[in-house]
């Protein structure tokens, strides 16, 4: 039974219907065997698999990341469960779940607790095991998003997850994901620098550095950090007076034109398009000056990006942001009252479904919107 689920699990492209068959023979496996850990470890991982298909198909994957976790604490409660792969895997299991608890707006910090000291234990049996090392990595990057999202102070978890991402790449500098997830974290640090009015050019030659290491074999990951990168060096062109805010724009829009090219059935590109025309038109409103017909044409631009990423992710928070700032940038281009009321409503309610898709979302703009809300 193990042997077929095995067979089943590590198919190519195994489907959502093929993992549930996995878990389901594994049950069996474990019903006839309770004491051979393999099957409550495979079993773990097949339902963490199923996790990924289940949030791209919008449905509930808590009860199914907990399921994963219970799997994990079978193996474990077993003598010769008791591994680094092991550890490893509930360390994973724990920080999925920190992370749509974080995007729930619920307090993660025990469940990623939970998944450091998981990460910890493998790393004390085995400290040349570099898999981990992006277990910790990532438990401690999801700590930071919190505290930066609830008015903590992030940068020591921003530090921890550098170093266990730097150190996988001190010992194996082949390690790509290594590279991506440091840009990752970095470019979630650049974010919060820029909020609070430092500028976060350092920290975005670092996020380029890590990302020309994976330039050729991931270009999906290479565009998407990119094309971020390239708003957040606008964004604080725009807020700092510097220069360079139109070729920002155009390198964003560039990267986010190849991401539809290499994804087109996936929301980032269009996000970032929308991005774009977002910061084209705040940049715009500020000038005196207000040059209308150019904000009338990025609002329509941007409002045409948002509907097509909605359209692949409704619930996507930053697309809603996107969309009830260039509603209400629309607003002051009419002078029909009813036509501003309805726009009003809709940049409102826009804003509301924001912060219901991800309730700790910082957004400045779209929280003053949400408020006047009744």
């Amino acid at each position: 039974l193990v042997l077929r689920a095995e067979w089943l699990y590590e198919r190519p492209g195994e489907s959502a219907r093929l993992l549930q068959e996995a878990i389901a023979v594994l049950g069996r496996a474990q019903d006839l065997d309770p004491h051979r850990p393999e099957a409550f470890h495979l079993q773990g991982n097949a339902l963490l698999d199923l996790v990924d298909r289940q949030k791209a198909v919008g449905e509930d994957p808590i009860p199914t990341v907990r399921a994963a976790l219970t799997a994990f604490e079978r193996a474990l409660a077993l003598p010769e469960g008791r591994t680094r792969r092991t550890f490893n895997s509930l360390g994973m299991a724990h920080t999925d779940l920190g992370w749509m608890q974080r995007l729930r707006g619920e307090d993660p910090r025990e469940s990623l607790r939970l998944g450091i000291e998981a990460a910890d234990r493998a790393i004390a049996m085995s400290p040349s095991y570099l898999t981990v090392y992006n277990t910790r990595g990532l438990a401690f990057w999801e700590l930071a998003e919190y505290a930066a999202a609830t008015d903590g102070d992030p940068l020591p978890a921003y530090g921890q997850a550098e170093g266990a991402f730097a150190h996988m790449l001190s010992i194996d500098p082949s390690r790509l994901v290594a590279h991506t997830n440091s840009a990752g974290v970095l470019l979630s640090k650049a974010r919060w620098q820029l909020l609070g009015g430092v500028d976060p050019a350092p920290t975005l030659l670092a996020v380029e550095a890590h990302l020309a290491a994976v330039r050729e074999r991931f270009p999906w990951d290479f565009n998407l950090d990119s094309g971020e990168t390239a708003l957040l060096r606008a964004a604080w062109a725009r807020r700092s007076g510097g220069p360079g805010l139109d070729g920002h724009l155009r390198a964003a829009a560039r990267h986010a034109t190849e991401l539809l090219r290499l994804a087109p059935d996936e929301p980032s590109g269009e996000l970032l398009l929308a991005e774009v025309e977002r910061q084209r038109v705040e940049a715009l409103s500020a000038r005196s000056p207000v040059a209308r017909a150019e904000i009338a044409l990025a609002c329509r631009r941007g409002l045409e990006h948002v509907a097509r990423a909605l359209a692949i992710s409704p619930k996507l928070a930053r697309a809603l942001a996107a969309r009830a700032v260039l509603l209400q940038a629309q607003v002051a281009q009419t002078d029909d009252p009813k036509e501003r009321h309805r726009l009003t409503g809709e940049a409102r309610q826009a804003a509301r479904a924001a912060f219901a898709a991800e309730p700790l979302l910082r957004d400045d703009a779209v929280r003053t919107l949400a408020a006047t809300i009744p």
